[in-house]
Formats: structure tokens, C-alpha cells, sequence
């Protein structure tokens, strides 16, 4: 049965509108697709944005912190620099005092710097660190041993007094002073007496440590530069002189080193 016209019309027009219908449903779901990845776009290339100022503000916030790190650091040098120069001067004048101070003693008993040989201790005694007060003679140059410590502590024996009570002559961190000898002597697990090979007499040992103690002539101790070692041998020889305990050292240090190399 063929249709009437009408309805052939109508079918073709309702196909044509599905057509439509379909295509412009189509062309806004791509619209909306297109639109949304401009948006992501868009979004990316503000954080990408974003991201460059951020990365030139690190490298500008780290810029700055290294000009400033690098000010403090030579400032820091500077002032580093200065106390060594300061401490290297205190120490020259600090030795320079204590020669002076031993010169003037010297020639005030009728001695000259000169006149001595240039010598360290050739032999030493060892006792229990309590035989010490029997064993030493005031003007000595005595040491005490400590096991814990692992090193020799020197001073110069100033005698018992009358009522037995036994004094030493020595340098420590709170400086030059005459202390007991219980305290010198204290943790101690050996002493020795320490005898040279040409030094001043006895008294005039005493005399030149009781001297520089009153005179305060080092300031201030120091391990490497004025230790007990030095000023117990300054004393017995009547000049200034290097610690031989720390030239010892100096010396295993350096072997050391030249093995290593």
C-alpha cells in the first residue's frame, strides 16, 4: 500500500530533524571537549607561569643568601684572622716578658744569660709521687705521671715548711702559683725528679720560680706555647726553652705524617 505524500513529507522532515538533533548534539559535545582542554591549557600555562616566578624568586632569594653567606664568611675570616694575629702577638709578648723577667733576675745574682750552656735534662729519677717530698731538693724540677691523663705534668719542688707542709712551683690552666703538693701530686700513678746536665744551683731555681711567679711573667697558659714542661726548665737553666714533651710529640706527629705520605 503506497503512502500518501503527506506522510512521506513528514517521515523526511523527521529524519532530517534526528539528523540535525544528532549533529548538534555531536558539535556541542566537541565544543565542550575543545573548551575544557583550552581550559586545561590555559590553567597548565598559569602554572607553568606560576612556576617560572617561583623558580626566579628561589634563585634570586638563593643569590642573596649566598652574597650574604659569602660577607659573613669573610667577615668571619677577618676576625678569625685577627685573633690568631692578636693571640700571636700576646704570645710573642708573653714570651718576650718572660725572658726579660729571667734576664733581669739573672743579672740581679751576678749571673749572665750567656754563661749557660744550652742543655736539657740529661737524666731523670722515678719515685712513687708521694716519695717526692723526701726525694726532691727545693729547686728541683719534679714530674708526676698520670695514667688517665697520658701526660707529664712538671713543676719546680719549693721545699717543706715547718709544720711538713710540701709546696710545688708550677703553671696550670689558672696560671703560674705556688700550690700543695698533695694537689699537685693527686691522681698521679708515678713521679720523677728531673736532673740536667748544666743548670743553675738549686737556689737560685727556687729563687728565679718563686721570681716569676710573684712577676706573673706568663699571662696566660698555653698547652703548646707556655706549659708546666717550660717553665720547670726555664727555671733549672736559666733561659727560656721549648717544652721537650711537646717536642716529642711534634716529632712522633711528623713520622707519622711521613708515613702516611
Amino acid at each position: 500500500m503506497m503512502m500518501q505524500p503527506t506522510h512521506r513529507t513528514l517521515i523526511v522532515i523527521l529524519a532530517i530533524a534526528a539528523g540535525w538533533y544528532v549533529y548538534w548534539k555531536t558539535f556541542k559535545q566537541l565544543k565542550e571537549r575543545v573548551d575544557a582542554a583550552e581550559q586545561r591549557a590555559q590553567s597548565a600555562e598559569q602554572r607553568a607561569q606560576s612556576s617560572d616566578k617561583l623558580l626566579l624568586s628561589e634563585r634570586k632569594r638563593a643569590e642573596e643568601l649566598l652574597v650574604s653567606e659569602r660577607k659573613m664568611a669573610e667577615k668571619l675570616l677577618v676576625s678569625e684572622r685577627k685573633r690568631a694575629d692578636d693571640a700571636v702577638r700576646q704570645l710573642r709578648c708573653m714570651g718576650d716578658k718572660l725572658e726579660l723577667d729571667v734576664q733581669m733576675f739573672l743579672r740581679g745574682i751576678g749571673l749572665t744569660k750567656q754563661a749557660l750552656a744550652a742543655s736539657h735534662y740529661a737524666t731523670t729519677m722515678e719515685y712513687e709521687p708521694y716519695m717526692l717530698c723526701t726525694q726532691a731538693s727545693p729547686g728541683d724540677h719534679i714530674a708526676v705521671w698520670s695514667d688517665s691523663k697520658g701526660y707529664w705534668h712538671h713543676g719546680i719542688f719549693a721545699g717543706t715548711s715547718e709544720h711538713g707542709h710540701a709546696h710545688v712551683l708550677d703553671i696550670m690552666p689558672d696560671g703560674l702559683a705556688r700550690r700543695p703538693l698533695g694537689l699537685f701530686i693527686k691522681g698521679a700513678d708515678a713521679g720523677a725528679v728531673l736532673f740536667y746536665k748544666d743548670a743553675l744551683p738549686l737556689d737560685c731555681s727556687l729563687k728565679l720560680a718563686q721570681y716569676l711567679v710573684e712577676q706573673g711573667s706568663v699571662v696566660e697558659y698555653n698547652l703548646v706555647e707556655e706549659n708546666c714542661d717550660k717553665f720547670a726548665a726555664t727555671c733549672r737553666l736559666g733561659r727560656p726553652c721549648e717544652s721537650e714533651q711537646i717536642q716529642k710529640i711534634a716529632e712522633r706527629l711528623a713520622a707519622i705524617a711521613k708515613v702516611l705520605q
